[in-house]
């Protein structure tokens, strides 16, 4: 089926085409178990989801439709907008959604490549959130190189007894108390029974850590205002532990995982293009790894020059020695299969040239980076 169809870009006015896409959606979810949420109706996610859209098209965030089609039919579609991650220049992919007639058929993979295309094209980081409980959708982004960067839990209880009145300011100041952020985003949830004002607590923008033993208290002052829908950005790292614990003695359960690319895979991309992405390897991953980030480069790129050098040494021996790499005993794995977030420690030696060249002295000649034999 993904043989006959098409994917292109469209506005806005065409959203009304990925209706039955969405509503598929939604039924998948609900088949999964909603994340052990309570839904809302069938017959109001369409509308909700539009009016979540029309946000994000009206607003500043460069978002991006591609439609699927087969003859006059939509049979796909991808939702992407930019958004900062973690301080970073970041795209998010916010549906993605195929017919369930077409799924099997390669159209999710073409949806994700024009994603990824343009992830790679503007050097973004990449990002995307799949529900908890749907672990398919999940193994097939870590999988393409997405791995774990946040949880969101939430609590959907409805306020019982009289509402009290507090001011905007006083509810911050008390959240910022227990470590985090408050934002207020429109509601009501389009899957999930909630409050028409939802109020999501994050801790990425403030430089102390979240205060789990204060969490309950704001969260019961959330509650006695008419938030009666919370949500909390937890970490994946151990840091967000106790946070955890606090939440799930509220009442909190988690709801939403965000998965994060940081470095986007292009091996189309010629090695002189990605010397920083290369470098924040080495610096997040350490040095035994940056060997792997460079014998994917080499393996992927066929040769790779040291950036400046004019001699064809750097590119053969290069590539020689990376070969030569993949061929020693216990070495296996293929530059494909480095790309993934399991990379094998692998002890690798013999690219001098390029592992000279990720250092700080790479304003240097060839002969000054090199310290490998010219043999």
């Amino acid at each position: 089926m993904s043989a006959g169809a098409t994917v292109a870009e469209a506005g806005f006015e065409s959203i009304d085409v990925v209706a039955p896409l969405w509503e598929a959606l939604f039924d998948h979810h609900c088949s999964i178990g909603a994340a052990g949420f309570a839904v809302i109706p069938r017959e109001w996610t369409w509308s909700l989801r539009r009016a979540h859209y029309e946000r994000i098209f009206a607003g500043e965030a460069n978002a991006t439709l591609w439609v699927a089609r087969r003859e006059s039919t939509a049979v796909g579609y991808a939702v992407a907008f930019d958004e900062l991650i973690d301080g970073s220049e970041g795209r998010i992919l916010e549906t993605l959604s195929v017919a369930p007639e077409a799924r099997g058929s390669g159209l999710g993979t073409r949806l994700m490549a024009a994603f990824d295309g343009e992830v790679h094209r503007r050097g973004l980081v990449a990002a995307l959130d799949v529900m908890t409980g749907n672990e398919r959708a999940k193994s097939l982004y870590l999988r393409q190189g997405f791995e774990p960067n946040s949880e969101l839990w939430m609590r959907s209880r409805p306020a019982a007894g009289e509402v009290t009145e507090r001011t905007p300011a006083s509810l911050s100041e008390l959240v910022e108390r227990s470590g985090f952020q408050l934002t207020i985003v429109p509601g009501p949830d389009d899957t999930w029974q909630s409050s028409d004002r939802i109020a999501v607590l994050s801790a990425s923008a403030l430089e102390k850590g979240p205060n789990p033993p204060a969490v309950p208290r704001a969260v019961d002052a959330l509650q006695s205002v008419g938030y009666w829908t919370i949500q909390v950005d937890v970490p994946t790292s151990s840091s967000g532990v106790s946070l955890r614990a606090s939440l799930r003695a509220a009442g909190f359960a988690t709801c939403l995982e965000r998965l994060v690319r940081r470095l986007p895979h292009d091996p189309a991309r010629p090695i002189e293009n990605r010397p920083s992405a290369v470098r924040s390897w080495s610096r997040r991953l350490g040095g035994q790894v940056v060997l792997e980030a460079l014998l994917i480069v080499v393996a992927s790129d066929g040769g790779a020059r040291t950036p400046g050098c004019k001699s064809n040494w750097c590119a053969s021996t290069s590539t020689r020695r990376a070969s030569e790499a993949r061929q020693r005993p216990g070495v296996k794995a293929s530059a494909p299969e480095l790309r993934g977030r399991e990379r094998r420690h692998l002890e690798i030696v013999g690219l001098d040239c390029l592992g000279r060249w990720l250092s700080p002295t790479s304003g240097r000649n060839c002969h000054e980076r090199c310290s490998a034999p010219r043999s």
